[in-house]
């Protein structure tokens, strides 16, 4: 039998470590977690979340524009639209019902950036064997 004899366990600290962190914003006391720069009422303070909320208010406010004026209103190169190209380009061609639901998105509001995206010549309309309508990239 082997003569066993303890070994001694050094830990290294991490860099990180345990560290308490507080909310950089002036006034504020609460901790955070993981080290993270700002507590969960200030996190639309990151500079990150800031544009990423930005980015939804301009295309809820685009949605809205569509909504009330038509598809004359559609910007070509806006996120929507493009993710609408992105989606045709990525999956194949869908009818405008399936396109709705996968990209959960109201079927009259998508209808009129199809409409769009068709007058421009980006996307092509066909006919199913039913009669619907499938959209495919130009």
């Amino acid at each position: 039998m082997r003569n066993m004899t303890p070994r001694t366990v050094h830990r290294i600290p991490h860099a990180t470590g345990k560290q308490t962190r507080h909310c950089r914003i002036i006034g504020c006391n609460r901790h955070t977690k993981n080290g993270k720069p700002y507590c969960v009422n200030h996190v639309e303070s990151n500079p990150y979340v800031s544009h990423v909320l930005s980015v939804i208010s301009d295309r809820k406010h685009e949605e809205e524009i569509v909504a009330r004026r038509g598809w004359t209103a559609v910007n070509i190169d806006g996120s929507i639209a493009q993710e609408i190209l992105q989606f045709l380009r990525v999956n194949g061609a869908r009818s405008l019902k399936r396109l709705s639901r996968d990209l959960r998105r109201d079927s009259k509001l998508q209808a009129m950036y199809c409409v769009a995206l068709t007058k421009a010549g980006l996307i092509n309309v066909s006919k199913n064997k039913r009669g619907g309508l499938i959209l495919r990239v130009a």
